[in-house]
This record gives structure tokens, sequence and C-alpha cells, in this order.
């Protein structure tokens, strides 16, 4: 601490050898105490407050130096913070060090700092707060964030001139960390404060890496703390604006508070306990937190935010939510996108941007308040109608302007980042992927569409929960019956339990989804969606939805099929199997299902035999009209001397079973799945007694001895 005596009100108290002392008339000196002095008055330009930094000698001779609200210091409890923190001030000297500290301030160094980030007003004009403000105001960042850029402006751009320009995913990612900054500019035009983006993928995909291009625009990125130097010379204790899922909605919810116009991260969104994201995600997707209460019931004010929020994941955040629409235009969502190339160069990138960041962010803002606000909305209206245009030639649906909406914040940032950096970006590869994200994510808008699946899929798994109408009321429990035919399935389902069904799918808006069904003729109704049905033999009328579900058609095999309309079924290929001996060829290949042969059923002249005890390997089968099914597969046996068989003749032939074609077996005979097995014919007379030939004590077909040659399989 130097000698200061250009006090104005108090010229006799000055610092002199590590001690304030007063000078009296005979310019003696008296020690008053350790020095103290006051070397910054500080002007948070978010709210207008003053803090001053003040330095003082404590009683083992250390300099400390603290920075504190001027009410702590000039306030009622004068300097009680500064004693406790070790300070010589007593109450006999404490009016003269405070003399000492009003007229310190005066001439103290002045300076201005921020802790919101972003863009702001300050006296009437745009400014934007970075590490240091942009624009018609000079004031500093302070706080924990490690957003101080590093490396030069040259580097990082050599990195993604190396590692990014070229590949398509990556400049996706360089423009959503540049497309924040559009939002607050575009607020009264644009219905929302807040472009949602989740990427969705396996540990590989380079979905992290893409999360660290885009934040590097503005911050150190990643989520653990820098090994950058800070102003003291230490090391940064805290990460940029990338950070992880873990901890509570209130502190994820503090972390974007006062960020107005910067693309942030939540980087593995699996670490998140909640079980359901909806909220979590209409929350961030508003830009404003639920007012609460303080402890003496007073409303807090609401913390805001506005930009772009990238969110990881290994799963998709949509299937964690309550099924709704608006979260679809809320949120859009990369799966499965490769997002590098290699491990390698995923390594690059990560390195690279570590090197150098926080330059590109900047910059591009100092473009946009050279432009105006005009330019930026004219150019996202440009891009407006041209995803507008493209996505509609995708597949239309109601929520088509809304999404364009969101896709031309990331565009316009990729027109204006080529002028801004002199580059040429892939803005055809840019659009396609958008274009990907919206048709993947067609099906799931369709809500109706989607809750009809669950519940076509919930009464297949539960048959017993939905008997045919009009049955007996023998089941514990039902939520309703069916009715109709294969052509028209009907579904008369109660209403308490068609809740409970869509609730499984996490559908929980079912007013929304059977005003759309009742619009599509899915579900016919008087009023409040019902009708009167009485559903179980004896039953007294009650209200139901009644549900036309899609048909139902049977392929060859008389197997129920269900088919949806709304999905091509896939093509399905049967793996080639060698033939056995005897066995009719099968068809390699089905388009539709894979359909089981269907038993042609046959007259068999009725021919008595003596009754003989059933081997175990035949196969015998009646229908309903006492007709019989039998194999055509003959099995040749080695029989004794003496054996007789007698004459039985198929229609058409006046050869005995065994005596037939391989041929005229297929095109006579009985076709049967079990093509391998054993069968009997009825009339064959069986010896009384039967000599075996073999040592194996197997029983075959008419009471022999078999060896391994002769046995069949199962």
């Amino acid at each position: 601490m130097e000698n200061n005596n250009h006090h104005r009100f108090h010229p006799n108290l000055y610092i002199k050898d590590r001690f304030l002392v007063e000078e009296d008339d005979k310019g003696n000196t008296h020690k008053v105490a350790r020095a103290i002095d006051l070397r910054r008055r500080i002007e948070n330009i978010d709210d207008g407050t003053i803090q001053l930094e003040v330095a003082f000698y404590d009683a083992s001779g250390n300099e400390q130096v603290v920075t504190l609200p001027r009410e702590e210091i000039f306030g009622n409890r004068i300097a009680n913070k500064l004693v406790t923190l070790g300070a010589d001030i007593t109450s006999d000297v404490s009016k003269k060090v405070m003399q000492y500290l009003r007229d310190a301030e005066g001439i103290a160094e002045a300076c201005k700092v921020h802790s919101h980030l972003g863009f702001a007003t300050y006296k009437g004009k745009k400014i934007f707060k970075h590490a240091i403000t942009i624009g018609d105001c000079t004031s500093k960042y302070m706080g924990d964030l490690n957003i101080e850029p590093r490396g030069t402006f040259a580097e990082q751009m050599a990195v993604i001139n190396e590692h990014i320009l070229g590949h398509s995913q990556q400049e996706l990612a360089f423009a959503l960390g540049l497309s924040g900054t559009l939002l607050p500019i575009i607020s009264k035009d644009a219905d929302f404060p807040v472009l949602c983006v989740h990427f969705k993928g396996g540990s590989s995909s380079g979905k992290s890496t893409a999360a660290c291009t885009a934040v590097s625009a503005f911050s150190y990125p990643d989520t653990n703390a820098s090994d950058a130097p800070n102003e003291s010379g230490g090391i940064q204790k805290n990460g940029g604006l990338m950070r992880s899922w873990f901890g509570t909605l209130n502190s994820l919810f503090s972390s974007m508070t006062n960020k107005n116009g910067l693309t942030m991260v939540l980087d593995e969104t699996s670490m998140h306990e909640e079980d359901d994201l909806a909220n979590v995600i209409y929350t961030l997707a508003g830009g404003q937190e639920k007012g609460r209460l303080t402890d003496k019931s007073v409303m807090m004010k609401s913390a805001r935010w506005s930009g772009t929020i990238i969110s990881t994941a290994e799963f998709s955040l949509l299937e964690h939510s309550k099924r709704n629409e608006g979260i679809h235009v809320r949120l859009a969502e990369f799966s499965n996108v490769e997002w590098t190339e290699s491990a390698e160069h995923a390594d690059a990138i990560k390195k690279g941007l570590k090197r150098a960041y926080g330059h590109t962010g900047p910059k591009f803002v100092e473009h946009l308040l050279t432009i105006g606000p005009q330019n930026t909305i004219k150019i996202w209206n440009q891009w407006r109608t041209r995803c507008t245009e493209i996505l509609k030639q995708a597949g239309a649906d109601k929520f088509v302007n809304r999404i364009a909406d969101r896709y031309a914040v990331i565009m316009a940032a990729t027109e204006i980042a080529e002028e801004v950096f002199d580059i040429e970006l892939d803005k055809a590869g840019i659009l396609n992927l958008l274009t990907d994200a919206y048709i993947e994510a067609s099906p799931a808008r369709n809500i109706a569409g989607a809750a009809l699946s669950h519940l076509e899929g919930y009464i297949a798994c539960n048959p017993t929960l939905f008997p045919p109408k009009g049955s007996s009321n023998s089941y514990k429990e039902i939520s309703g019956v069916m009715t109709g035919n294969e052509q028209q399935r009907i579904a008369l389902i109660v209403p308490e339990k068609l809740k409970q069904i869509l609730s499984t799918g996490n559908f929980t808006n079912t007013d929304v989804i059977l005003h759309k069904w009742r619009d599509d003729m899915i579900l016919s109704c008087t009023d409040k969606f019902t009708k009167q049905y009485v559903l179980t033999s004896g039953g007294n009328q009650t209200r139901v939805h009644v549900i036309n579900l899609p048909a139902t058609e049977k392929d060859n095999s008389s197997r129920a099929v269900v088919t949806d309309k709304r999905r091509p079924v896939p093509k399905v290929t049967v793996p080639k199997t060698p033939k056995r001996p005897g066995e009719l060829p099968r068809k390699e290949e089905a388009s539709q299902a894979v359909a089981l042969p269907v038993a042609k059923i046959i007259p068999v002249p009725k021919v008595t035999a003596p009754e003989t005890p059933k081997s175990t390997r035949v196969l015998r089968r009646r229908d309903d009209s006492s007709q019989e099914v039998v194999s055509p597969i003959s099995i040749k046996r080695k029989l004794n001397p003496g054996h007789f068989v007698p004459e039985v003749t198929y229609p058409g032939t006046s050869k005995r079973p065994d005596e037939l074609s391989r041929k005229e077996e297929a095109s006579q005979a009985v076709v049967s799945p079990a093509a391998n097995r054993s069968f009997s014919t009825p009339g064959y007379k069986l010896p009384v007694k039967v000599k075996p030939l073999f040592p194996r004590r197997s029983k075959g077909l008419f009471g022999q001895d078999l060896t391994d040659e002769d046995e069949t399989e199962d």
C-alpha cells in the first residue's frame, strides 16, 4: 500500500509505514490502526450493485484482499465483516477508519463486472456479455464458469478447417454452437425462446464430441475442470457451458439462469434420476423456471434463459417422456448419427478444441451487432420458407411450420457463419440431417396412431381381459369385450380401463387421443366418446368406448394375422434347410408372412383292424368330420417274412400307399407339417406274432424292431 494524501474530506488521515496514521496541526503523526485501504470500486452492470475491494494487514502482518458489498462496509454495523476477516478496526478508532475509507472510495479505480451472460441492454444500447462485453460497454465476467478464451482465433479456426469442415455432422454441431445467439434476436417473431436438441447414440457414436464442438464457440468444451491457468496463475476449478445431468432439477435450472443467447450442453442424460423427463423438457424449452415461494410465502422472481440447449444420452428423451404432441415440436432428436469418422477423429477434435476455444462465438456476435437485428430476422425468414417447403415434400403434418421455424434457426446460423469466417459449409448435408430427423420422428408425432398401435398390442397380449361380447361372466376381471368379425374388429372398452391401458404406454392426454380417433372414424360414439352396451351375458348396460380396430386377415394356414396398413410388412426370408427323403419341397421365401402348409383332407375307406398297442412313434389325427389326416411321407420298413398288407387304395389309384410314387404322394396324399413322422393306415392287418430281426428294441410302425438306419426323427 502506498501513501495517498489526496483525500478530499480528511487529508490528515493517510497510510504510512504500513499503518493508518493521523497528522495533527503541528505535523506530528499518530498511529490509528494497521494499514487499510480501498483499491477498487466495482459496479455490477447486471443489477447496479456496488462492491468494494479492500486491502488490509492482519495481526500477523500479512496482506489480505477482500471484495464486499458496499453496505457491509458503510452500513449500520460498521465494518463488522472486516473485523471478522482480521482488519484492525476497534470501536475507539472505527470512526476514523470509516472516514478514511469513504475518502478512498472517491479516488479508487472504478471498474464494471457482470455475472449474467449473453445479450442485454446497457444504458439503452445492445451489448453481449461474455468474458468481456461486446458493444458500448467495458465489463468483465465475474463468475465460476470457464468462458475465458484460450489460445488464439487462428488456432481455433485451424482445428475447424482440419477436423470439422467436410464432415456434415460436425458442421451441424458447429452451427448449433452459434445458433443460440439468434434466439433473442428473433424472439419477437418466433414463439420459442429456446431451441432444444438431443443427440441419441451409443458410447462410440461421437455424440459427446459433437457437443464439445458446439460449446467450444463460447467456453471450455468439457464437463470436467479445465487445465487452463486462471488470472492468479492457478488452475481453473470449473468447466464451461457444458455440464452433466447429474444433480437436482433446481441445480439444473440454476445453471441455465441468466444466460440469454448462448449454446449450453447437458451431457449424459442417463445420469438424471427422473423417470419422466417431459416436464423437464417443457421447462427447458420454455426458458423459464416455475414460480416458487420464499420461506415467507413471497413469490420469487422466476429464473429465465434463452438460446440452444443440447443434451446427449444413449437413449431417446422422447421415449422416456409422457406421450404428447407438443414435446415432439419442442425437441429435435437426432438418433444414431455417426458424428465422427473414427475414434482418432474424435480425439483430434477434442484435443484441438481444448487448446483453443472461446473465440468463434464472440466474433460471430460482433457480426450480428454489426448487421443489426433486421437483417438477421430477414435471413431467418428466408430459411423458414425453404425449410417448410423441404419438410412438406418429406411428408407434411400439422407441426411442419413450427418445426421448420426451429430448423431455420440452425440454417440461418450456418449461412451467417460462412460470411463471418469465410468458409463453406455443407448446407445441403446439414439439411439432409435435419430432414432425416423430421422423417424419423414423424410416426411418433402421430400420437393417436401410436396410441392405437399400443392398444392393439395390449389386447393381443391380454386376451383374457377382452372376451367375446355376450360371453358368460366367468372372468375374474375384464377391461372390455371384443365383437365384430375378422373384417371389422370392434373393441368395447370401459373408459377407466382405457385410460389405464394408455398410461402404460406413457399416453397421458386421453381426451386428445379420443378426439383424433373420432375424427378419423376409429371411435364410434354419441356423446362423451361413449355408447351404452351390455358386455357380458346377464350384465347391465355400461358406457364404453367403441373402437374400430384394423382388420384381421388370414393366410393360407388359417392363422389369424393382424395387418396394419400403415406399416409395410417386411420381407421375411426362410433359411434353406436340407431336405429329408420323401419330404415335399418348401417355399424358400414368403413376401408377407411365413405360412404353414395347409392340411389336405381325403376320405379313407372304413377298414377294420384288430386292436393293437399304438406305437409311440405313430401320429394319428382326426378332424371334426371323422376324416383321417395322414402324412404323405411313407417310411420304408423291413418286414418279417409272412407279413400281410391288405389292399388299401387312395381315391383315383389302385396302388397301396407304399407303392405310390413321390409325385402321386404329393398330389393325392395329405400334406402335413410333420413331414417326417410315421403314420398308421386303417385296414392294415397286423400279424399275430412278429419275430424281431434286429438287436435294437425300438418298435416300428408294424411292431417290428428297427435299426438306426430305419428309425426316423420326430
